[in-house]
């Protein structure tokens, strides 16, 4: 007697597929003790006296991605009006530190925003405006301190440092009106 197999074939029920949803990060999500990665945007160590520690921090110049500071520290500097990270509007306009993260820049400043700083790419944006007035205009309200007038002119002259920055194809009234503002040769 030969023997009878029976073979059941299944098939699996096709799902959609579940689309992850994507949670999207909320100043409620931001802890004091995450750490906040900022840019120090100046050619020269900038010290301060710790809120949290009471201890001298010191960040050196040029440095990008630091992340020793929580945002505890960040915010307590925001709160007694440091310069360094509060600039000249209270909200991190032509401040000496860049706080990488604007939901962290939302959360100590109190509101979303985008403050006007000397980044090696708003320099470049600048020398890539196309007519004289747009420019000074650019300029004048890009290095507005004492700071970034001179610093400006590192950014334009240093191509080592910030390799980004081309002022080789610069009108030569561009490069006039840096050197006039910072009173620096930049050529």
């Amino acid at each position: 007697m030969e023997e009878s197999k029976v073979t059941k074939t299944t098939t699996r029920k096709k799902t959609a597929p579940k689309t992850a949803t994507k949670k999207e990060r909320t100043v409620d999500d931001v802890m004091p003790n995450d750490r906040v990665e900022i840019n120090n945007l100046c050619d020269w160590s900038i010290s301060f006296v710790s809120e949290e520690t009471g201890k001298e921090i010191t960040i050196e110049p040029h440095v990008r991605k630091y992340r020793r500071l929580t945002v505890a520290e960040i915010d307590s500097q925001v709160k007694v009006g440091n310069i360094a990270f509060c600039g000249t509007d209270g909200y991190g306009s032509h401040a000496a530190f860049q706080i990488v993260d604007p939901l962290i820049r939302e959360y100590v400043f109190g509101e979303d925003i985008n403050p006007v700083q000397l980044t090696d790419e708003a320099v470049q944006d600048l020398l890539e405006t196309n007519s004289k007035e747009e420019f000074s205009d650019k300029l004048s309200s890009l290095a507005v301190t004492e700071s970034e007038k001179r610093m400006i002119a590192v950014i334009c002259a240093d191509k080592d440092t910030h390799p980004g920055v081309n002022i080789d194809d610069a009108p030569s009234y561009m490069i006039a009106a840096i050197e006039k503002l910072s009173g620096v040769d930049i050529r």
